[in-house]
Protein backbone atom coordinates (compact mmCIF):
# COMPACT_ATOMS: atom_id res chain seq x y z
CA UNK A 1 0.00 0.00 0.00
CA UNK A 2 1.22 3.34 -0.84
CA UNK A 3 1.00 6.41 1.65
CA UNK A 4 1.31 9.72 1.56
CA UNK A 5 2.26 11.00 5.28
CA UNK A 6 2.05 14.60 6.29
CA UNK A 7 5.62 15.29 7.60
CA UNK A 8 5.66 15.81 11.56
CA UNK A 9 9.44 14.51 12.49
CA UNK A 10 12.22 13.33 10.56
CA UNK A 11 11.22 9.52 11.43
CA UNK A 12 7.75 9.28 12.49
CA UNK A 13 5.39 7.81 9.77
CA UNK A 14 8.28 7.25 6.79
CA UNK A 15 8.29 4.01 5.79
CA UNK A 16 9.06 1.76 2.42
CA UNK A 17 5.36 2.42 1.72
CA UNK A 18 5.86 6.15 1.41
CA UNK A 19 5.34 7.88 -1.53
CA UNK A 20 5.99 11.62 -0.30
CA UNK A 21 6.66 13.86 2.54
CA UNK A 22 4.75 17.08 2.47
CA UNK A 23 5.86 20.24 4.40
CA UNK A 24 5.12 23.61 4.61
CA UNK A 25 8.01 26.18 4.02
CA UNK A 26 6.66 28.40 6.29
CA UNK A 27 4.47 28.57 9.25
CA UNK A 28 1.81 30.94 8.43
CA UNK A 29 0.92 30.93 12.40
CA UNK A 30 4.04 31.75 13.76
CA UNK A 31 6.24 32.56 10.42
CA UNK A 32 8.98 29.87 11.03
CA UNK A 33 10.83 28.90 7.75
CA UNK A 34 12.65 25.34 6.65
CA UNK A 35 15.31 25.86 4.27
CA UNK A 36 14.96 23.66 1.31
CA UNK A 37 18.61 22.65 1.73
CA UNK A 38 17.59 20.77 5.43
CA UNK A 39 14.95 19.13 3.23
CA UNK A 40 17.33 17.67 0.90
CA UNK A 41 19.36 16.39 3.45
CA UNK A 42 16.75 14.45 5.48
CA UNK A 43 16.45 10.50 4.03
CA UNK A 44 16.02 11.78 0.45
CA UNK A 45 16.13 7.85 -0.34
CA UNK A 46 13.18 7.48 1.18
CA UNK A 47 10.49 9.59 -0.20
CA UNK A 48 10.30 12.27 -2.10
CA UNK A 49 9.62 15.86 -0.59
CA UNK A 50 6.54 17.76 -1.57
CA UNK A 51 7.04 21.79 0.04
CA UNK A 52 4.65 23.99 -0.37
CA UNK A 53 5.41 27.37 -0.54
CA UNK A 54 2.48 29.68 0.10
CA UNK A 55 4.27 31.95 1.94
CA UNK A 56 7.53 32.25 -0.35
CA UNK A 57 7.48 35.65 -1.69
CA UNK A 58 10.66 36.96 0.89
CA UNK A 59 12.81 33.99 -0.04
CA UNK A 60 14.07 33.10 -3.23
CA UNK A 61 14.08 29.62 -4.44
CA UNK A 62 18.03 29.11 -3.81
CA UNK A 63 20.25 26.12 -4.95
CA UNK A 64 18.48 24.80 -8.08
CA UNK A 65 20.00 21.63 -7.83
CA UNK A 66 18.74 20.93 -4.28
CA UNK A 67 15.11 22.30 -5.75
CA UNK A 68 15.44 19.99 -8.94
CA UNK A 69 14.86 17.28 -6.00
CA UNK A 70 11.93 18.82 -4.28
CA UNK A 71 8.35 18.90 -5.73
CA UNK A 72 7.03 22.65 -4.58
CA UNK A 73 3.77 24.19 -4.93
CA UNK A 74 3.08 28.35 -5.00
CA UNK A 75 -0.10 29.87 -5.20
CA UNK A 76 -0.69 33.60 -6.40
CA UNK A 77 -2.73 35.13 -3.25
CA UNK A 78 0.66 35.94 -1.12
CA UNK A 79 2.05 37.40 -4.37
CA UNK A 80 -0.37 40.23 -4.54
CA UNK A 81 -2.21 38.81 -7.28
CA UNK A 82 -5.92 38.59 -7.54
CA UNK A 83 -7.65 35.32 -6.54
CA UNK A 84 -8.23 33.97 -10.48
CA UNK A 85 -6.21 30.71 -10.32
CA UNK A 86 -4.92 28.49 -7.63
CA UNK A 87 -1.81 28.64 -8.22
CA UNK A 88 1.61 26.81 -9.78
CA UNK A 89 3.02 22.89 -8.39
CA UNK A 90 6.40 21.63 -10.19
CA UNK A 91 6.59 17.99 -9.68
CA UNK A 92 10.29 16.18 -10.33
CA UNK A 93 10.80 13.48 -12.34
CA UNK A 94 10.83 11.24 -10.10
CA UNK A 95 7.42 12.12 -8.74
CA UNK A 96 6.22 12.12 -12.52
CA UNK A 97 7.56 8.28 -12.55
CA UNK A 98 5.58 7.29 -9.50
CA UNK A 99 1.86 5.91 -9.28
CA UNK A 100 0.21 9.22 -7.96
CA UNK A 101 -3.39 8.89 -9.47
CA UNK A 102 -5.08 11.58 -11.30
CA UNK A 103 -8.37 13.56 -9.66
CA UNK A 104 -9.17 14.90 -12.96
CA UNK A 105 -9.55 12.50 -16.26
CA UNK A 106 -10.04 13.40 -19.72
CA UNK A 107 -7.25 15.08 -22.40
CA UNK A 108 -4.30 13.73 -20.56
CA UNK A 109 -2.41 16.76 -20.08
CA UNK A 110 -0.28 17.57 -17.96
CA UNK A 111 1.59 14.04 -17.80
CA UNK A 112 -2.59 12.45 -17.38
CA UNK A 113 -2.14 13.95 -13.84
CA UNK A 114 -4.68 16.72 -14.72
CA UNK A 115 -6.78 16.77 -17.80
CA UNK A 116 -7.94 20.35 -18.35
CA UNK A 117 -7.20 23.30 -20.54
CA UNK A 118 -5.52 26.00 -18.65
CA UNK A 119 -7.02 29.79 -18.80
CA UNK A 120 -3.38 30.96 -20.00
CA UNK A 121 -4.14 34.86 -19.68
CA UNK A 122 -4.78 34.12 -16.25
CA UNK A 123 -1.67 32.29 -16.32
CA UNK A 124 0.18 35.07 -17.34
CA UNK A 125 -0.70 37.16 -14.78
CA UNK A 126 0.04 34.96 -12.07
CA UNK A 127 3.84 34.88 -13.96
CA UNK A 128 3.58 39.08 -13.79
CA UNK A 129 3.02 38.69 -10.01
CA UNK A 130 5.51 36.00 -9.36
CA UNK A 131 8.28 38.33 -11.61
CA UNK A 132 7.32 41.85 -9.70
CA UNK A 133 7.68 39.97 -6.21
CA UNK A 134 11.17 38.66 -7.06
CA UNK A 135 11.94 41.98 -8.47
CA UNK A 136 11.02 43.76 -4.98
CA UNK A 137 11.94 40.59 -2.82
CA UNK A 138 14.50 42.28 -1.20
CA UNK A 139 13.52 45.54 -0.74
CA UNK A 140 10.01 44.01 0.41
CA UNK A 141 12.12 41.63 3.23
CA UNK A 142 13.91 44.68 4.73
CA UNK A 143 10.89 46.87 4.56
CA UNK A 144 8.68 44.28 6.69
CA UNK A 145 12.04 43.88 8.96
CA UNK A 146 11.90 47.05 9.85
CA UNK A 147 8.06 47.00 10.49
CA UNK A 148 8.48 43.61 12.56
CA UNK A 149 11.37 45.10 14.94
CA UNK A 150 9.81 48.48 15.12
CA UNK A 151 6.66 46.31 16.73
CA UNK A 152 8.45 43.97 18.73
CA UNK A 153 10.16 46.94 20.43
CA UNK A 154 7.29 48.08 21.19
CA UNK A 155 4.82 45.26 22.64
CA UNK A 156 8.07 44.19 24.49
CA UNK A 157 7.38 47.39 26.99
CA UNK A 158 4.70 45.75 28.32
CA UNK A 159 5.27 42.80 30.69
CA UNK A 160 4.45 39.50 30.55
CA UNK A 161 5.21 39.41 26.42
CA UNK A 162 6.30 36.17 25.05
CA UNK A 163 7.09 35.75 21.45
CA UNK A 164 6.02 32.11 20.03
CA UNK A 165 8.46 30.13 17.70
CA UNK A 166 12.13 30.30 16.81
CA UNK A 167 12.63 34.67 16.67
CA UNK A 168 16.14 33.81 14.61
CA UNK A 169 14.35 31.86 11.35
CA UNK A 170 11.01 33.07 10.84
CA UNK A 171 9.32 35.19 8.27
CA UNK A 172 10.37 38.67 8.95
CA UNK A 173 6.13 39.85 8.25
CA UNK A 174 4.33 37.45 10.81
CA UNK A 175 4.75 38.11 14.33
CA UNK A 176 2.92 35.55 16.53
CA UNK A 177 2.55 36.89 20.47
CA UNK A 178 1.07 36.12 23.46
CA UNK A 179 0.05 38.46 26.74
CA UNK A 180 0.24 36.74 30.08
CA UNK A 181 -3.14 36.99 31.72
CA UNK A 182 -4.92 37.55 28.72
CA UNK A 183 -6.77 35.63 25.79
CA UNK A 184 -7.04 35.64 22.44
CA UNK A 185 -10.31 36.12 22.48
CA UNK A 186 -10.68 38.98 24.35
CA UNK A 187 -8.35 41.11 22.83
CA UNK A 188 -9.48 40.21 19.43
CA UNK A 189 -13.11 42.04 20.40
CA UNK A 190 -11.10 45.01 21.90
CA UNK A 191 -9.10 45.54 18.54
CA UNK A 192 -11.95 44.91 16.07
CA UNK A 193 -12.44 48.35 15.03
CA UNK A 194 -9.41 49.25 15.00
CA UNK A 195 -6.37 46.74 14.52
CA UNK A 196 -7.25 43.69 12.15
CA UNK A 197 -5.31 40.37 14.24
CA UNK A 198 -6.45 36.65 14.39
CA UNK A 199 -5.97 34.05 16.73
CA UNK A 200 -4.58 31.46 13.72
CA UNK A 201 -3.82 31.72 10.02
CA UNK A 202 -6.56 32.45 7.57
CA UNK A 203 -7.19 28.99 6.27
CA UNK A 204 -7.98 28.37 9.92
CA UNK A 205 -10.32 31.04 10.81
CA UNK A 206 -13.61 30.63 12.80
CA UNK A 207 -11.80 27.36 14.48
CA UNK A 208 -12.46 27.87 18.51
CA UNK A 209 -9.86 25.51 19.10
CA UNK A 210 -6.31 26.71 20.01
CA UNK A 211 -4.22 26.59 17.34
CA UNK A 212 -2.92 22.89 16.24
CA UNK A 213 0.38 24.35 15.15
CA UNK A 214 1.54 26.55 18.20
CA UNK A 215 0.59 22.98 19.80
CA UNK A 216 2.96 20.90 18.22
CA UNK A 217 5.62 23.54 18.86
CA UNK A 218 5.17 22.61 22.39
CA UNK A 219 3.28 25.89 23.46
CA UNK A 220 0.62 24.90 26.49
CA UNK A 221 -1.38 26.46 28.92
CA UNK A 222 -2.59 30.27 28.97
CA UNK A 223 0.01 31.26 26.78
CA UNK A 224 -1.54 28.84 23.81
CA UNK A 225 -4.71 30.39 24.28
CA UNK A 226 -3.60 33.94 24.23
CA UNK A 227 -1.55 33.41 21.07
CA UNK A 228 -2.28 36.16 18.41
CA UNK A 229 -0.83 36.54 14.90
CA UNK A 230 -0.28 40.00 13.56
CA UNK A 231 0.90 40.11 9.86
CA UNK A 232 1.77 42.90 7.21
CA UNK A 233 3.44 43.32 3.71
CA UNK A 234 4.62 45.49 1.48
CA UNK A 235 1.79 48.14 1.52
CA UNK A 236 2.39 48.47 5.24
CA UNK A 237 3.73 52.15 6.45
CA UNK A 238 5.86 52.54 9.97
CA UNK A 239 2.76 54.65 10.76
CA UNK A 240 0.48 51.86 11.01
CA UNK A 241 2.38 49.80 12.78
CA UNK A 242 3.03 52.46 15.46
CA UNK A 243 -0.84 52.91 15.59
CA UNK A 244 -0.88 49.40 15.98
CA UNK A 245 1.17 49.04 18.37
CA UNK A 246 -0.27 51.39 20.58
CA UNK A 247 -3.35 50.13 20.27
CA UNK A 248 -2.32 46.67 21.10
CA UNK A 249 -0.81 47.80 24.51
CA UNK A 250 -3.63 50.07 25.57
CA UNK A 251 -6.02 46.96 25.31
CA UNK A 252 -3.58 44.39 26.53
CA UNK A 253 -3.49 47.14 29.61
CA UNK A 254 -7.01 47.69 29.95
CA UNK A 255 -7.94 43.75 29.82
CA UNK A 256 -5.32 42.85 32.40
CA UNK A 257 -6.95 45.83 35.07
CA UNK A 258 -10.72 44.60 33.93
CA UNK A 259 -9.00 40.83 35.11
CA UNK A 260 -7.76 42.37 38.75
CA UNK A 261 -11.62 43.76 39.52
Amino acid sequence: MTTVVAFVSQKRGVGESTLARGLARESSQSGLQVKLADLDSMQKTVADWHATGLQSGFEPIGDVQIFATINQALTNMDFYDLIIIDGAARATTGTLQTSLTPLLHGGGQEYGLRSCTLPTHQIAAMVTAFKLAHESMLSDYQHCTRLGNLLCEQLSQLDGVYFNGDQKNKLPNIINVSFDHVSADSLLIALRDDVAIASGSACNSGAIEASHVLRAMGIEGDRLYGAVRVSFGRYTTEAEIQQAGQHIIEQVIRLRQLALE
